[in-house]
This record gives C-alpha cells, structure tokens and sequence, in this order.
C-alpha cells in the first residue's frame, strides 16, 4: 500500500506491502483426483481449508483411511494394494469441521499367469486339464481371456493336453492379446511311460567299428509304445560268438572291452520278459 497527497497527488516512491491471510480454520474439505483407481495406481488428495469468509488455502496436514488396509499412505498420495471401498479423511484439529471423500480400489490390469495342470503325472497317452491363475501385479485374482502354450512334444486341444513322450514338460498360459508386458509363470507337466513292449538292444557308444582295448557297454531298455525307455531290463549272460575275444568286467554281464580283433555276434534275453535282441 502507498499513500499520495491530495493537493499535489504526489504518490510514495517506497509503499509498503500489505498480505492477508485466511482466517482461522473453521473446515477442510477433502477431495481426490481420482474416485477409482486400479491396484497399483496412486491417488492424491487435496486437502482445502476455509476461514468463516470462505477465504480458501490448499494445506497439507496428513491423510487418514478407513479401513486402512489394502492401500499404502505416503503424505498425501495413497497407492491401492487389493479391491476395496475406503473413505479418505484429511487430518482436522479439534473443532474444525472436515468432510471426506470415497475411494474405490479395483483390480489391476491382468500382470501374471500362472499355469497348472491337473493332474501334473500322468501315464503316456493320458489326458491332463490346464488351469490358469491370472494376477495383477498387486497379486489381486483378476478375470481374463487366456490360452494354453505347450512345446512341441505335447499336443493341446483346448485346454486339455497330452503327450507321448515321457518327461517333464513346462506348459504355460498367456493372453490371448498380449502386450508384452505379462509375466509368465510356467507349470510341470510330468509324463510318465507306459508298460514295457519291447527291450531294444544296442553298444554305448553306438558305432560300426572299436579298436582293441575299447570299453563297451551293451544297453538292453524295456520300452513303452512309444519308445520311452521304462527301465534296464534284467538280462541273462549275453551269448557271444565266437566266444573268445570280449573279456567282461567282473561282476558285469554287459560291460567288456575288445582283448582281439574280429567281428562277434552277442545275443541278449531279459531274465523276466520275453523280449530279446541281437547285436553284431
């Protein structure tokens, strides 16, 4: 403010500076920028006070929810965990009337899927069903389109999956549309093989010519249908011919070394089955 003089209207080169401020507090009105906000996301609040004149100023004086779980309160933001319905309440001093303002937390946007199957051991040939837990990033259940990712020794038919092909396979869900930015959590889909059929028979290693002093295993795996090995088989003493030339290692009947050069002829017979083979 400045003065000036009537007879000359000369005016003070120098005036002083007048501030007014809100009166005391008499309410604080609270609002937020948002009325919903996804699990993950942060509102902030604002907190307005009034003076009897409804003279106004933005203030910062803390935050209360209720309930307070399922959210996170730094300052005047509040970030939402889990699905709720909370009232936001800025802190008042005794006497001051303060209003508050409703906020809704929901379910983020689909983050993680998780896949499983059931059952997770089956027999080869056997059927299995994939289930998927599809997440926020808050681990919030959520709703969401999915289909099944299986490599390529397991078949897929919907949700249903087998294989032929005895291991432990990792299958997956995924969105239907991703974005690239999900995180995929693969399930063990364990294939077990089925009843022997047939003992194969061959050297380890498995090559048409040994030098003398060779070491040589002969294999004899019963396998399923589908050539998955079930086991080795229990075999009785291999016949060789001619019968000179291999000497066998103590307390084996399937590992020798070649003490002489020549060609042999080996024939192997499971002890509990009727399956055999030949080797030359």
């Amino acid at each position: 403010m400045a003065w000036r003089t009537l007879e000359t209207g000369a005016v003070d080169e120098s005036p002083a500076v007048l501030k007014v401020t809100i009166g005391k507090m008499v309410r604080i009105e609270t609002s937020r920028d948002k009325p919903e906000l996804n699990a993950g996301d942060t509102a902030i609040t604002t907190c307005l006070a009034y003076d009897l004149f409804d003279n106004t100023e933005e203030i910062e004086p803390g935050i209360e929810v209720d309930p307070g779980t399922g959210v996170v309160v730094e300052g005047q933001s509040i970030t939402g965990e889990a699905p709720g319905s909370h009232v936001v309440t800025c802190v008042g001093e005794k006497g001051v009337e303060v209003t508050s303002a409703d906020l809704t937390v929901v379910e983020g946007v689909p983050y993680k899927y998780t896949a499983s199957a059931t059952p997770d051991t089956v027999t080869v040939g056997e059927m299995a069903e994939v289930s998927c837990a599809v997440e926020d990033d808050q681990g919030n259940p959520v709703l969401a389109d999915w289909e099944v990712q299986v490599p390529d020794e397991v078949t897929a038919t919907g949700i249903k999956i087998y294989s032929t092909v005895a291991d432990t396979h990792k299958i997956k869900c995924a969105p239907i549309v991703p974005t690239g930015e999900e995180k995929l959590v693969a399930g063990d889909f364990t294939v077990e093989p089925g009843p022997p059929v047939n003992m194969l028979v061959y050297p380890k290693p498995d090559k048409a010519n040994f030098c003398m002093g060779d070491p040589v295993q002969i294999k004899h795996d019963l396998v399923d249908e589908y050539g998955n090995v079930v086991e080795q088989a229990l075999i009785d003493p291999i016949i060789v011919e001619p019968a000179e030339g291999l000497e066998f290692q103590p307390n084996k009947t399937d590992k020798f070394i070649f003490a002489e050069e020549g060609n042999w002829h080996l024939e192997v017979q499971a002890t509990d089955y009727e399956y055999g083979g030949e080797v030359d």
